[in-house]
């Protein structure tokens, strides 16, 4: 943020004159707290792979998506022939208030 160390050093000694109460010191603000009840984290580095294994997630993805599709039509269908059941009958019928 700061271009040079004495930019830092001098934006900390500048005084408000503006305040109320008189001159008021500029600070930066303080950094992040850290009290001995934190929890402490270990992460160890991430296992080396081959390219192709990580190439080929590519083709596991395939039939998850074209499953998804189809359950997306599937239920798109059933929403609009139970909007037309509930507006003619008055009530939702149970397969599809089961199945939405």
């Amino acid at each position: 943020m700061y271009r040079k160390e004495s930019d830092k050093q001098e934006r900390r000694t500048l005084t408000t004159s503006d305040s109320p109460f008189g001159a008021q010191p500029i600070f930066d603000p303080p950094g992040p707290v850290s009290s001995p009840n934190d929890p402490v984290f270990f992460f160890s580095p991430p296992a080396s792979q081959r390219r192709l294994t990580v190439a080929l997630r590519i083709f596991y993805l395939i039939p998850v998506a074209i499953w998804l599709y189809l359950l997306a039509i599937i239920t798109e269908l059933a929403a609009i022939v139970a909007w037309v059941c509930a507006l003619v009958l008055g009530m939702l019928p149970n397969w599809a208030a089961s199945w939405i």
